[in-house]
């Protein structure tokens, strides 16, 4: 995100919509709940370590519909 973007509304929300996410996953993979101890169970491992899969979450937004315009099947 550039700059610009990052200084507004939207770019805020997106920055905070993105953090929440990070946190999430965060909290999703936690060893100590449930399901997070299934996650990191079922990774490969070596030498008895887990091994990590590389990766990056963040959220693609779907374009935006403004609220009576033409693509709302409103003029």
């Amino acid at each position: 995100m550039d700059d610009k973007f990052a200084s507004t509304d939207a770019g805020r929300v997106l920055l905070e919509a993105d953090l929440q996410l990070k946190h999430d996953f965060c909290k999703a993979m936690d060893p100590k709940t449930d399901v997070g101890k299934a996650a990191w169970d079922s990774l490969a491992k070596v030498n008895g370590w887990p091994c990590l899969h590389s990766g990056r979450n963040w959220i693609e937004p779907k374009t935006a519909v403004l609220p009576g315009t033409a693509e709302q099947g409103r003029d």
